[in-house]
């Protein structure tokens, strides 16, 4: 299971080629998915000035595009595009990308889209971080995530059945049994972020279950092994839009 919680993006300055006017850039560091940028046309890219040269070795965010979109991530040491230092090719998954890679260590990325085959005839995303990975140990228990909805369901007498239909979501409570000291320390950084924002995850896992954005239950349950110099550690996770 990987962890994106340490948003470099968020402290850095972020710049469209094209926005639609109330759905700009400004959109893509609300915390709420719901937020969200819209350009002019099918393609567009977003530049991210870091203000300095930073590590990064993820992107993650939600998305319009269909399964055709070429999506391409971009790094170099300046705002100037015609030869950047380096690319890469993101994989299309329904709803968020999450993608890894080799971490580098640059001030400037871009996100660069061409999407022709949008239906809605716009690229729209939501809250998009570029930022460092963090892999957490095995978990303890089976992964599995199990569904829950917001629907109102209501029956008369003669139990006719009626519905006010919400949103489906996933959660899970989390159990680590063996934590290093220096996991355990990742994790509390974690803990500062998700405090008050939301975090994304990629069940590297369980490949039929798509990256989540999610917030953390509000405390970590965790001890020591004294004996054996690591720690346990409990957590849920829910996720939000």
């Amino acid at each position: 299971m990987i962890f994106l919680y340490d948003f470099k993006s968020d402290d850095g300055t972020l710049t469209a080629a094209t926005s639609i006017p109330g759905f700009g850039v400004d959109n893509l560091t609300d915390t709420r998915l719901s937020r969200t940028y819209r350009s002019v046309g099918t393609d567009t890219n977003i530049v991210i000035d870091f203000g300095s040269a930073v590590v990064f070795d993820c992107i993650a965010f939600s998305h319009n595009l269909s399964a055709t979109a070429t999506v391409t991530l971009e790094w170099h040491d300046s705002d100037a595009w015609g030869a950047p230092t380096g690319s890469l090719a993101l994989t299309h998954t329904e709803d968020i990308i999450f993608q890894t890679f080799t971490a580098v260590t640059y001030r400037y990325a871009r996100l660069v889209i061409d999407d022709p085959a949008n239906t809605f005839g716009q690229v729209e995303l939501g809250r998009l971080v570029v930022g460092s990975c963090f892999n957490a140990p095995r978990v303890a228990n089976d992964l599995q995530l199990p569904r829950f909805t917001t629907t109102d369901r209501g029956f008369s007498r003669s139990r006719q059945a009626y519905f006010n239909e919400g949103v489906r979501y996933r959660g899970i409570n989390l159990q680590f049994n063996y934590v290093t000291e220096a996991e355990y320390n990742l994790f509390n950084a974690m803990y500062e972020v998700s405090d008050v924002k939301p975090i994304f995850l990629l069940f590297d896992e369980l490949s039929n279950e798509a990256p989540m954005y999610a917030v953390v239950d509000e405390s970590f349950d965790h001890s020591l092994v004294g004996a054996y110099g690591y720690y346990t550690l409990n957590m849920e996770i829910t996720e939000v839009f």
